[in-house]
């Protein structure tokens, strides 16, 4: 008996120090088109009914409240990455942040169900966007932030939440929304694809870690 427990201890020891050397390397996968991102927003004095718009391919992502045209509008961030080669690893979400308004707080982000490709314009009068505005009612809660101007934040997501929420084909989709977006004129500028192509940064990117094999 003790002879096999020997045996056990040798062998998890074997494997704990070959996990502890093997080198890793960082996969990094870019948004990789512009209606993969971008915003939905609704008029705030309709509210809990979302009547406004969903549009992708904009030059950053407004989330909180602001004034458009004669309406208090209140707007989420929405993000969807192609995570093709990845194996249940732990990932985590990058973002940049462009510029803040008024009085905003923190940032919440949620892994939630994929929204498919944005629409490239605003169409017709504003109308019925529940679909998208109340993702996170069953999305999952994967972190708060409080960004700072001018600098990149970071979200990490455990890769069973990941596994929950992936699609068939292989995308994942977050909503960010602000924990104070009905304070008036209170909101954050997160950069989209658009902007990062047009400042000539990065644009928003998942990472993840897989071991460098022999």
């Amino acid at each position: 008996m003790r002879k096999y427990i020997a045996t056990g201890i040798i062998i998890i020891l074997a494997i704990a120090i070959i996990l502890f050397v093997t080198p890793l390397k960082t996969i990094r996968i870019e948004i990789r088109d512009p209606l993969d991102d971008g915003t939905v927003y609704v008029l705030q004095e309709y509210l809990p009914d979302a009547i406004g718009y969903a549009n992708g391919g904009l030059p950053g992502a407004l989330i909180g409240n602001a004034v458009g045209g004669d309406h208090v509008v209140v707007s989420r961030g929405l993000y969807r990455f192609s995570l093709k080669g990845w194996k249940n690893q732990d990932i985590t979400l990058h973002l940049y942040c462009l510029m803040k308004n008024a009085t905003p707080e923190k940032l919440v982000i949620y892994v939630v169900n994929d929204f498919g490709e944005l629409p490239s314009e605003q169409i017709g009068d504003p109308h019925d966007v529940s679909d998208i505005w109340y993702l996170n009612v069953t999305g999952y809660r994967v972190g708060t932030v409080t960004p700072e101007v001018g600098r990149w934040f970071v979200v990490n997501i455990p890769g069973s939440i990941v596994f929950q929420y992936l699609t068939e084909d292989k995308y994942i989709s977050f909503m960010v929304v602000l924990s104070n977006e009905n304070s008036l004129y209170s909101h954050f500028g997160i950069a989209t694809y658009e902007y990062a192509e047009e400042a000539n940064i990065a644009k928003p990117y998942i990472t993840w870690k897989t071991p460098i094999l022999p």
